[in-house]
């Protein structure tokens, strides 16, 4: 982390959603439950 602090700020890497937008989540919720293709 000391040599990239940029790989540690972008993280996580491998999920479906990367960083999720708090101020959105909580204004527009998405409550449905979607398969995953």
């Amino acid at each position: 982390a000391e040599k990239s602090p940029e790989l540690l700020k972008n993280a996580p890497h491998t999920t479906p959603v990367s960083r999720l937008d708090e101020v959105q989540a909580a204004r527009k919720p998405n409550l449905r439950w979607q398969k995953q293709t």
